[in-house]
């Protein structure tokens, strides 16, 4: 009996030894670069859905890295974004945020937002000069959207953004690489 009960101690003891280095292990490793331009942090990837996932990434493939340089945030960073991009343009630099989100179809004539959503816009404008976009996929495949809109959160103040509304920030060709207008701060 008392045989079981030490074998028992021992292996719950390495067991939690086992956990606690990998904890030990990922904390220092708390960032991961995917590739020279791209830094990834690892608890974006804990709570973003599979879809959503692929919508970021085909956002993120629309930057030239030659002028861009991608930072995936958390799911709580900067009220909400999901992109920290920074960028140097024929020697104008600085940042500005995305939060992208892709709608597998809808029926209605508008984007719903959510309070949540407009609050965080709203406070994220009160202590922050840096621009903010939400990009918006919808229907045909996270990576290749029938329609994408880049729309600027200084905009988003109503819970239904109606496609009449919203329709200068339709970007015409889905698969055409991003431009950000440094002189203007605009995404295109």
């Amino acid at each position: 009996m008392k045989t079981k009960a030490i074998i028992l101690i021992i292996t719950g003891f390495i067991f939690v030894s086992f956990g606690l280095t990998l904890k030990f292990i990922n904390s220092n490793n708390s960032k991961t670069v995917d590739n020279e331009n791209q830094i990834t942090d690892p608890t974006l990837l804990q709570t973003e859905t599979e879809n959503q996932k692929y919508f970021r990434e085909f956002i993120e493939s629309k930057f030239n890295d030659k002028y861009f340089t991608i930072k995936i945030l958390s799911v709580d960073y900067k009220n909400n974004a999901n992109l920290q991009i920074k960028y140097n343009i024929k020697g104008n630099t600085g940042l500005f945020y995305v939060q992208t989100q892709w709608i597998e179809q809808t029926n209605n004539e508008f984007i719903t937002i959510t309070n949540n959503e407009i609050t965080n816009y709203q406070t994220y404008f009160k202590n922050n000069t840096e621009p903010f976009y939400k990009i918006v996929g919808i229907n045909g495949n996270p990576n290749d959207p029938k329609m994408l809109y880049i729309i600027p959160a200084s905009e988003i103040n109503t819970n239904e953004l109606l496609f009449t509304k919203i329709e200068e920030f339709k970007k015409q060709k889905t698969n055409s690489n991003f431009f950000f207008d440094t002189q203007e701060k605009i995404l295109q």
